[in-house]
């Protein structure tokens, strides 16, 4: 029996907020170079830098704001958001459930929110997940960089520095979301979690550790240091990589990753829930001070403060496991990477100049400034769900007409060329222990143009369909 279910879905084509990033692998190339300079960096930190104070450090995805699911009433007294949920399937083993469903958030829809690969505002349900909430700067956020007189070392921030004079800074909260099981924990400065209200009768363990190399070694890119001094004859071409850092000045050859928390187990009830699977996202957030010239008539500045984050910002299910019985439910993935090819450029006002402070002085004031973000990301999507007796499997298509991103991955052709259709989700099948399928569920998308690009914001016609 084959069941066709037919679900449109809208998703948004923003373009007000954003403006069209001709040159967004440069933007990238940029930041992501800064520590290489000349191929030796001092670290120079201002704890009170105007960007550390301006820029709200929340994980990039796109789907961040469909992370708050509606209560199971039909209307929630307290927020007045309505439960609309379109339930797919429900899988069901010893005693467990997990319901695989598409869910909507009434919340409204945010000013820069993209769609998911789901349609603008919908979110795919499909198995517990674990959402790290970053507070202040993220608890692992450390610099690699090298100078001639100290060599190699590592600059660590977070909460779990060892360096007790960076400052307080509270630690990030780790959000378990298993059906009848929420809580929250953080990890304390041994590296043990540490679970707060609601408690629920959960154990948490983690594996903390440096990220690994084969996944860092992925994603990046070459730029050639062919006639620079220092560059090494027989390797001019140098990797950068997005999730870890690399130099080869002198023909050093140096490679090193960062710390976070790799894996989480959460004992519930007779299960455990083992969150393998990690999403990545890299925020990046740049701001631009006023060109000044000093009162002497000697070059003029011009002050930019760059900010750039890495961390893990949600813990996908990997496996499901029955404690008594040892009967496993198995979650796969497919890896989708990129950069959105939008920059979100905007205006700040009130921000301390630092000034310059060397053999010219400019005095430190308050100005106005421009910001730019943009999100580098590496995440999991779900591609099939198995159990001893049935296998769910996703499809996506890259057929989406809102979005696209440039190709992160290293040793690709395209690779910081290139432009891909972002996926959608195209199609489900349900079927049993032998492969064959019981249901088939297939969605078709529509899209609509907010027609707000020009500076004068006048209403323009036409639209923009998808089938």
């Amino acid at each position: 029996m084959k069941l066709l279910i037919r679900i449109k879905i809208i998703a948004a084509l923003f373009l007000a907020p954003f403006t069209l990033a001709q040159s967004v692998d440069e933007l990238i190339k940029k930041n992501f170079t800064e520590v290489e300079k000349d191929k030796e960096s001092v670290v120079t930190t201002n704890k009170n830098s105007a960007l550390e104070n301006s820029t709200l450090k929340t994980p990039g995805q796109r789907d961040i704001f469909n992370f708050n699911k509606v209560d199971a009433s039909e209307i929630n007294g307290f927020n007045g958001k309505a439960n609309i949920v379109i339930p797919i399937y429900e899988i069901k083993q010893d005693g467990l459930s997990i319901p695989i469903q598409l869910s909507y958030n009434s919340g409204g829809v945010k000013v820069d929110q993209f769609a998911t690969e789901v349609g603008l505002g919908w979110s795919l349900d499909a198995g517990p997940v674990i959402n790290k909430e970053i507070l202040g700067i993220p608890d692992y956020k450390s610099l690699w960089y090298s100078t001639q007189a100290y060599g190699l070392r590592e600059a660590q921030y977070g909460y779990l520095t060892p360096d007790p004079s960076w400052g307080l800074d509270a630690p990030d909260l780790y959000n378990i979301a298993i059906k009848g099981g929420l809580a929250s924990f953080y990890v304390d400065k041994s590296f043990n979690p540490v679970l707060i209200s609601p408690y629920n009768g959960l154990y948490v363990s983690l594996t903390q550790g440096r990220l690994d190399e084969q996944l860092v070694k992925k994603y990046g890119f070459y730029r050639d240091y062919s006639g620079t001094a220092g560059a090494c004859p027989s390797r001019p071409k140098e990797p950068t990589y997005l999730l870890g850092y690399y130099s080869d000045y002198q023909c050093g050859n140096v490679f090193r990753t960062y710390n976070e928390t790799k894996s989480i187990d959460v004992i519930f009830d007779k299960y455990t829930y083992s969150f393998k699977d990690a999403d990545y996202t890299i925020p990046v957030s740049t701001v631009g001070f006023p060109t000044v010239c000093p009162p002497n008539s000697g070059p003029c500045y011009r002050e930019v403060s760059s900010n750039t984050e890495r961390f893990i910002n949600k813990y996908n299910i990997t496996d499901i496991r029955n404690n008594l019985t040892q009967k496993k439910v198995n979650f796969y993935y497919e890896e989708l990477a990129g950069s959105n090819r939008y920059v979100r450029n905007s205006k700040v006002f009130n921000l301390i100049d630092p000034g310059v402070n060397d053999d010219i002085i400019i005095p430190a004031t308050i100005v106005d400034g421009y910001k730019t973000d943009y999100d580098v990301y590496i995440k999991r999507l779900i591609s099939k769900i198995v159990t001893d007796k049935e296998q769910i499997e996703f499809v996506y298509l890259k057929e989406r007409e809102d979005s696209k991103s440039l190709d992160i991955v290293l040793n690709s052709p395209t690779n910081f060329t290139t432009y891909y259709k972002d996926p959608l989700l195209s199609k489900i099948y349900i079927r049993d222990h032998k492969n064959t399928i019981i249901n088939t569920y297939s969605f078709n998308y529509g899209y609509f143009d907010a027609q707000c690009t020009n500076q004068k914001f006048t209403k323009e016609s036409g639209t923009m369909q998808a089938a």
